[in-house]
């Protein structure tokens, strides 16, 4: 095995419990949401896709071939509204259209065909992703609405293949603003079913939500470990288009979850941090590259933060390595690679 594949193995496998340990919401007074409100999950045990189902789909993990509809119609129109952060307003034009099939020589893009299993086994660097838990915060702010909307259910599509292909316990899967949520999802059909269900609204306070769950992490690290007990890393992905309206609070909140690591002397896997930007904001795209290049010298803590912009269909296959692992393994954080086409080794 080559000597940095060694390391990546060497270095994740300090914690391989294999029990899960999942965010569990608290309160948040300073929030414009509470972190113990009642939810409404999907469990991978007991929900199904009954679009799916009435459309006589198979399992689109087990197959390339099946034709799928497409869902980039369905939750956003395609227009572009404001960035009304103080806005809770429905969309005045009603909800969005229906699925629409995917036909044949259609210019629509199918962003709900998965990667093909065979790819996702013959490549070793997803094997680390089986010793932690994958975490998925979606951006719904009104900010995302149109095309961001369409780029962020592509980005997800795509994530969430590979992370509930690896994670044994299936994904979970959060929103800024929507109290939808899904824990241990397992297959396509779940992700989508979900996802269809969020319309974006409501600001972008991206370091309130992320602190809830990175807090409700290491309380329960915190209490295993008083217990003699270990679980599994985590490894959060930030699916947004950019510079939030609370953004001293998420640079706080990562730097005091950094520090509380280091303290508590935790492996360096522990948490990681995967912010994923879709669109093409410059002063956003600098926001979120100095959390991944400052904080660790600024603050002389641990470097727990990553960021990879987002190119859709043309995002290479390095550059998908890189947004699953970046979070969590230092070497692909600082590994220079092609984000779109074609790709040379990490």
């Amino acid at each position: 095995m080559p000597g940095f594949l060694s390391n990546i193995f060497s270095r994740s496998s300090c914690s391989n419990n294999t029990s899960s340990s999942r965010a569990r919401a608290s309160s948040s007074a300073a929030s414009i949401f509470s972190c113990d409100s009642n939810v409404t999950l999907i469990d991978s045990k007991t929900s199904n896709y009954d679009g799916a189902k009435k459309q006589g789909l198979q399992n689109p993990l087990l197959s390339d071939s099946v034709t799928q509809p497409d869902f980039r119609t369905r939750n956003a129109i395609g227009r572009s509204w404001p960035n009304d952060s103080n806005s809770d307003t429905t969309d005045p034009r009603g909800p969005p259209p229906p699925y629409v099939a995917r036909v044949q020589g259609s210019d629509l893009t199918d962003y709900r065909r998965p990667i093909t299993r065979k790819g996702l086994k013959e490549n070793v660097y997803y094997e680390i992703l089986k010793k932690f838990n994958t975490v998925i915060l979606v951006d719904d702010s009104f900010s995302m609405y149109g095309e961001h909307w369409k780029e962020a259910g592509d980005a997800l599509s795509k994530v969430a293949d590979i992370g509930s292909e690896f994670d044994q316990d299936g994904i979970d899967i959060y929103f800024l603003n929507s109290q939808e949520s899904g824990r241990n999802l397992k297959t396509s059909e779940q992700v989508i079913s979900l996802f269809e269900r969020v319309q974006p609204s409501g600001g972008t306070y991206l370091g309130q939500r992320l602190d809830c769950l990175l807090r409700d992490y290491l309380d329960e690290l915190t209490e295993a470990k008083q217990a003699g007990k270990k679980i599994k890393p985590i490894n959060y992905l930030v699916i947004t288009d950019g510079k939030p309206e609370d953004e001293l609070d998420l640079e706080k909140s990562i730097v005091d979850v950094a520090r509380r690591l280091d303290e508590g002397n935790y492996p360096s896997t522990q948490v990681g941090i995967q912010l994923v930007q879709v669109g093409r904001s410059r002063q956003a795209t600098a926001f979120l590259k100095e959390l991944d290049d400052t904080l660790e010298s600024k603050y002389k803590v641990r470097d727990i933060v990553d960021m990879t912009p987002y190119y859709g269909e043309a995002l290479s296959p390095d550059a998908l390595i890189k947004i699953m692992l970046g979070g969590i393994v230092r070497k692909i954080d600082k590994t220079k690679v092609q984000l779109r086409g074609t790709s040379s080794k990490v």
